[in-house]
């Protein structure tokens, strides 16, 4: 994760706390199961955007209306708003290429001056939260996922050839020159003038930044970059314990992005949160209830093993307090068949066995 002082290497992967998942256990994660299923659904706008990314006909010209759509930007009308916005700043944009005959064949100096124009007239400050698009229009605060949607949109209607690259938490943008590939880092606003230079210097600085400088980055298309607004979505909604919409959102990430670690990684921790976050308000079967399916995802996810444990071991104590020894034999049955160390309740038998003992009967 980089740092704030570091603003325009920004990262996109916040890992939600306890979250824990190996690379190894994200890739494990099998079908929804029904329950889970029902909380996600789609409005008729994700449902065109769906259907055009599972068609293949999703391309960088319509990626800004479906960064939108991702973003949460779903009635026609506020699509529209937007919508109309972006064409002005499409048609600012070329205005300023036309005034410069010199740079219009250029891919160099095309992406160049895109850059420019982002940063001058779009983009004021960083901001990690900020993957949604309108909120970019509205406030000027951007992230690399948001920056990369809005140069790669931008390129696209200009003529440019784009597509996104993953690297760890980062995102940006890799443009097609006739002098090889060009990692654009579409948040830092002095960041591309060096570039061009070096471009226009000597062909040495197409070795410089050639396959193998761009092969720490996975390359995206404008569906797989769809998806990290989605993901960036769910990170937002599990930091503010939405855990049912964060979980829809790394499954709307997933369904456009079947590679992404990351997104399984959170879905997953969106999982466990939201058991951990039931628990704590003592909705104990429920909290099972979620780590279970957690499990039918992912089992051999060992959190969600050690977690369940947790989760009727308070839930057992709970019920001690309570007097309440029927219900507590009955958890402690259900704790038997779904977990392996039965270490974690002997107190708890003992106190009911203790109570069997003197005849005792519950409250």
């Amino acid at each position: 994760m980089t740092t704030r002082a570091a603003a325009w290497l920004v990262a996109f992967l916040l890992t939600a706390q306890c979250a824990n998942v190996s690379g190894a256990e994200a890739r494990e994660v099998g079908a929804l199961p029904a329950e889970l299923a029902e909380l996600v659904s789609y409005t008729p706008a994700e449902q065109s955007v769906f259907a055009q990314a599972e068609a293949g006909k999703l391309t960088n010209h319509q990626l800004f209306t479906a960064g939108l759509i991702a973003g949460g930007i779903h009635e026609p009308g506020d699509l529209q708003r937007f919508q109309t916005r972006w064409q002005s700043l499409v048609a600012r944009v070329r205005n300023r290429l036309d005034q410069d005959t010199r740079r219009q064949s250029d891919p160099v100096q095309v992406a160049a001056a895109i850059h420019r124009f982002l940063h001058q007239e779009l983009l004021v400050s960083y901001d990690l939260r900020s993957s949604r698009l309108a909120h970019v229009f509205e406030t000027g605060r951007y992230n690399c996922v948001s920056a990369t949607i809005l140069f790669n949109a931008l390129a696209a209607e200009l003529g440019v050839e784009t597509v996104a690259g993953e690297a760890g938490a980062h995102a940006v943008s890799i443009v097609t020159s006739p002098v090889g590939a060009w990692a654009v880092e579409t948040t830092y606003p002095e960041w591309c003038q060096p570039r061009v230079e070096e471009y226009a210097a000597a062909s040495a600085a197409a070795q410089e930044i050639g396959p193998t400088a761009l092969a720490k980055y996975r390359q995206l298309n404008a569906t797989q970059l769809v998806a990290l607004v989605y993901y960036n979505v769910g990170v937002d909604l599990a930091e503010e314990h939405r855990y049912a919409e964060a979980l829809a959102a790394n499954v709307k990430a997933l369904r456009l992005d079947p590679a992404s670690t990351n997104a399984r990684t959170n879905l997953l921790a969106a999982i466990n949160n939201w058991g951990l976050s039931l628990t704590e308000q003592e909705q104990f079967a429920q909290a099972v209830r979620v780590l279970l399916h957690g499990l039918s995802l992912a089992p051999e996810h060992s959190t969600f093993r050690l977690n369940l444990v947790a989760v009727y071991e308070r839930w057992a104590r709970s019920l001690c307090q309570r007097a309440a020894w029927n219900e507590l034999e009955a958890v402690l049955e259900e704790a038997a068949e779904h977990t392996t160390d039965p270490d974690h309740f002997a107190a708890v038998r003992r106190q009911l066995t203790e109570h069997k003992a003197q005849g005792g009967k519950s409250q």
